[in-house]
């Protein structure tokens, strides 16, 4: 059988990026006065959610308490994952250059751009 395209979704098909991600969120809380340690397990329960959604479950309330901390979460979470990016799986890379070269490969996720592009820089 022959495909057209082959198309995965990136966050934990391609890469984890929760343990950053989770020290962004920390630091934001930081940033806030609010000593509350974000840990990756917390993200993985909201994954796939909209933002405003995950901070809500992750502390309820959170936003109305401290309007800023929406920013101070986006501001660390770019910052970290530019740098560090997130844990690209075994094979990952590989798989996607062989399957390129018989047919077309997308990944579809709903991220932000920013996002997308750290994921390019740290998988070349």
């Amino acid at each position: 059988m022959k495909y057209d395209a082959v198309i995965f979704d990136l966050d934990g098909t391609l890469w984890d990026a929760l343990e950053v991600s989770a020290e962004a969120w920390t630091k934001g809380f930081k940033d806030n006065i609010i000593q509350k340690t974000v840990t990756a397990d917390d993200l993985r329960s909201v994954v796939g959610k909209p933002f405003i959604e995950c901070l809500e479950r992750i502390s309820p309330d959170i936003a109305k308490v401290c309007p800023g901390i929406i920013e101070s979460i986006d501001y660390h979470e770019k910052r970290v994952i530019d740098e560090f990016g997130g844990k690209i799986y075994d094979g990952a890379a590989e798989i996607i250059s062989e399957l390129s070269a018989v047919t077309q490969v997308f990944i579809v996720s709903n991220c932000d751009d920013w996002y997308l592009e750290a994921f390019f820089r740290h998988s070349e």
